[in-house]
């Protein structure tokens, strides 16, 4: 976020983008400097759009409705995150990310030009590219305090999500809907062992999710009209479904049917697993000895576990004895699965393995080590 600010400031995207710009101008009907950040905002990542329309109104606070309507198309996951999370981390294929981020990058060109229809093409002018130090620390700073704002959503939306299916399952014996964890919090896609169609997840990448939805919210420096925001979301996500669809009728392409048979060699005694154990465990303030005593209970258990020796077939169900029973043995418990928040593709459950003595309803949900 901070480079994508600094190439904002410095005029540097401006002048790159130019080229594509001289083309786009009588499409997008966008001027240049707008042009810049929705083509950065397209590959930056969600929140990176909206700080950079922030930096551009900044210089221009008269104009808040046009920022707002730009919002509506500047908003796109990165290709990181689509190949890596969902075409990797969910279809086991780097293709079906592929296919995911072009539908959602054409949703979002489809809806810049609709709803610039009326915009007339910007006049050329020249641009010069300006850099001082003063840039630098201006990006970080903003970068920094941006990155606040969008970590503790994260946080409050995943305890609220946990809270509210503890509740559910405790209550009536029943589980939070995959479809709706996703659309509370996109990171959730990749949870619980259920693979949408991929039309569906293009539909749920370009949404964004509440929990995104709320960070732009809160790191806009103009007023946003929420309620346009959010429904033109919804009208993009059908568009990114619908284009989904149609490359998955042109190509021929299906995910494979064993999506969730990604390698699950990976050894429990990687050194970088025992690091994040052992990184867990340090605490900046002052401990109680009963603090002590349970950290030092659960990451026994966490190291008991990476030495276990098991068979081929053997169930999380089976395993997760093994980490617990320092904690039990002193009439204390953790109220969630083993190994929470420390992942393979830095999610929280991570399917489809999993270490937990709460057998799911459905078979396809308790898969076994192999």
């Amino acid at each position: 976020m901070a480079f994508a600010t600094l190439i904002i400031k410095t005029n540097i995207g401006e002048v790159t983008a130019t080229p594509l710009w001289y083309i786009a101008r009588y499409i997008l009907r966008l001027d240049k400097k707008t042009f810049a950040v929705f083509i950065l905002s397209q590959i930056g990542g969600y929140p990176v759009g909206v700080r950079l329309l922030s930096e551009l109104y900044g210089n221009d606070s008269d104009n808040s409705r046009s920022y707002s309507k730009h919002l509506c198309y500047c908003y796109n996951s990165g290709p990181a995150f689509v190949t890596g999370i969902v075409g990797i981390g969910v279809y086991n294929d780097v293709t079906a990310g592929i296919i995911v981020f072009i539908s959602c990058l054409t949703a979002n060109f489809l809806a810049a030009v609709v709803m610039n229809v009326r915009n007339t093409a910007s006049k050329l002018h020249r641009t010069e590219i300006g850099f001082s130090s003063s840039d630098i620390s201006a990006s970080l700073i903003s970068a920094a305090r941006a990155m606040l704002n969008i970590i503790l959503p994260i946080l409050l939306f995943n305890c609220v999500t946990e809270l509210a299916g503890y509740l559910l399952h405790a209550v009536f014996n029943m589980e939070i809907p995959a479809f709706l964890k996703a659309v509370t919090e996109i990171t959730n896609i990749k949870t619980d062992g259920v693979i949408f169609s991929l039309p569906i997840t293009s539909a749920l990448i370009s949404f964004g999710g509440f929990c995104v939805i709320y960070q732009i919210f809160s790191l806009a420096d103009f007023t946003v009209n929420k309620l346009y925001f959010i429904f033109s979301r919804i009208l993009i996500s059908a568009v990114s479904a619908g284009v989904c669809c149609l490359i998955l009728q042109i190509t021929g392409y299906e995910p494979a049917a064993d999506a969730f048979a990604y390698a699950t060699d990976t050894l429990l005694t990687d050194p970088l697993l025992l690091m994040c154990i052992a990184a867990m465990t340090f605490i900046l303030l002052k401990c109680t000895e009963k603090m002590k005593k349970m950290y030092t209970a659960v990451l026994k258990g966490h190291l008991k576990l990476s030495g276990a020796i098991f068979k081929k077939g053997c169930s999380g169900t089976t395993l997760d004895y093994i980490a617990r029973k320092p904690l039990w043995d002193m009439g204390l418990d953790y109220n969630h699965g083993t190994g929470h928040g420390v992942g393979y593709l830095l999610s929280v459950h991570e399917a489809p393995n999993a270490i937990r003595y709460r057998i799911m309803k459905n078979p396809e949900l308790n898969p076994v080590f192999e």
